[in-house]
């Protein structure tokens, strides 16, 4: 499944056929058809009914599309906002293992940056803290050991 077989199932919802939607993407009907088709052959669901030139939105196809529209947006809404922060804002991302240690990286690390910096926060097991430092996702993670309390564990 892919971002153009969504973004093509909303479109087809919206026009109420499969030739309208063809037409304001300037592709054929034969292959919005068997685009929808195999969508809905890789979800498990049946999401229109057809009659000959006539489709209709299935009960499942009506709540796959609400939950599609809403996450297409959200998606273009948050690549709108990384591309905004990408050329105003340098990024540190922070990794904790418990919430007091995630209370603590806000408090502190708050104090020290600027508001060029975006600071985010997350909250994660301690493997993947490790293989996200590893990896380059996450520039500090910090993990308390409880067991003595004037031990900090830093990576």
């Amino acid at each position: 499944m892919d971002f153009e077989k969504l973004k093509m199932f909303c479109k087809v919802v919206e026009a109420g056929s499969f030739q309208k939607a063809a037409e304001s993407e300037l592709v054929s009907q034969r292959a919005v058809s068997q685009m929808m088709k195999k969508l809905e052959n890789e979800l498990g669901l049946k999401l229109f009914d057809r009659e000959k030139n006539k489709i209709f939105v299935t009960p499942v196809g009506r709540d796959f599309y609400i939950y599609v529209r809403n996450m297409l947006q959200k998606f273009s809404v948050n690549v709108n906002a990384l591309r905004y922060d990408s050329t105003t804002k340098q990024r540190l991302i922070c990794g904790f293992f418990s919430p007091f240690d995630g209370a603590l990286l806000r408090e502190k690390l708050h104090d020290f940056l600027d508001e060029k910096v975006k600071l985010s926060i997350v909250h994660e097991s301690i493997d993947h803290l490790l293989s996200d430092i590893a990896n380059g996702l996450v520039d500090l993670a910090t993990v308390l050991d409880y067991g003595d309390p004037g031990l900090v564990i830093d990576y």
